[in-house]
Formats: structure tokens, sequence, C-alpha cells
């Protein structure tokens, strides 16, 4: 068997641990990529909500107003003889 020098053997060992951090790096440069992908899908879909939300109000407040005027409408309509 071949013996390494002193140097050599150290040198092995910090080349093998750049790799591992390297891996190690790289694993969390992907988790930051699936994450700001998710937190560009889940803002996207908040953006949905509140468009939705507000179409939403919208109609609800038509809805009260028809409502709240119909009795003054049909009120209206009585006075007037046919």
């Amino acid at each position: 068997m071949v013996q390494l020098k002193e140097g050599e053997r150290e040198g092995l060992q910090a080349r093998k641990s750049i790799d591992k951090d390297r891996e190690e790096h790289q694993k969390i440069l992907n988790s930051i990529n699936d994450n700001r992908e998710e937190l560009f899908k889940l803002h996207t879909e908040r953006s949905k909500l509140f468009g939705h939300n507000d179409r939403l109000l919208t109609l609800h407040n038509n809805l009260k107003n028809n409502v709240i005027s119909y009795p003054e409408k049909s009120t209206d309509s009585v006075n007037y003889p046919i």
C-alpha cells in the first residue's frame, strides 16, 4: 500500500470537506428556489382572492341597494294609475 504524505492526506480531507460543503450549499440553493416558487404561487393566489373578494363586495352592495330601493320603487308605481 502506498502511504500518503501528511500534506497529501490533509489535502484529500480538505477536498472531501469542500465537496460536502458544496453539496450542502446546493441543497440550500435548491430549497431557496423551491420556497421562492411556492411563495410566488401563494402571492398569485392571494391576489386572485382579493380580486374575487372585491367583486363579491361590489355585487353584495349592488344587491343591497336594489333591495333597499325596491320598496320605494314599488310604492311609486302604486301611486300612478294604470
